[in-house]
């Protein structure tokens, strides 16, 4: 659906919806034009702030899969044989 479209429903649900009778009867032209040109803003800049946000997303994905590239994982001791006896810490 365009931006066109949503804004256009946007109001005509508020009108039809929402506002009250008497409310319908106060608003003139200009009135239900700019409640078309808020919402069609708004949804503009709504627009705008998700593709930014997935900008951002995409960018720190990019940065951990290159820092867990980098990133050595630690290895594990290797295990002990059963004839070596470990060295006991003698207290004093």
């Amino acid at each position: 659906m365009d931006k066109d479209e949503i804004a256009f429903k946007i109001v005509e649900l508020y009108i039809t919806q929402i506002a009250d009778a008497q409310e319908r009867r106060k608003m003139g032209l200009d009135t239900v034009m700019n409640a078309y040109f808020y919402a069609l803003l708004r949804l503009t800049r709504k627009e705008k702030e998700m593709q930014a946000f997935e900008h951002a997303v995409t960018k720190e994905e990019k940065f951990l899969e290159a820092k867990e590239n980098q990133e050595e994982l630690p290895k594990m001791e290797e295990s002990k044989k059963p004839d070596e006896k470990e060295e006991e810490f003698i207290f004093d």
